[in-house]
């Protein structure tokens, strides 16, 4: 799992768009929510988010419906910052 928040990691940091690209790009006759569905760093976002309901589901699963003393993911489920 390290190896896939590895990547995730590095996707989300990517530096494009930038600045001057989103500007541009929201300037024309599009929204947010079209940028977001057409680079990079928002996709791996929507990655992260995904992963992370997927991990929160099956560790409640596992542990019958219950959820952890913080109420949200275990530390063994390789999330950076879960411990």
């Amino acid at each position: 799992m390290r190896d896939l928040w590895a990547v995730l990691e590095e996707l989300v940091e990517d530096p494009e768009p930038s600045e001057k690209f989103e500007a541009e790009y929201l300037a024309r006759d599009t929204d947010a929510i079209e940028l977001s569905l057409n680079t990079e760093r928002p996709k791996a976002m929507q990655a992260v988010l995904a992963y992370a309901f997927w991990v929160r589901k099956h560790l409640l699963s596992r542990s019958k419906g219950r959820q952890t003393r913080s109420g949200m993911v275990r530390e063994d489920a390789g999330i950076p910052g879960s411990a």
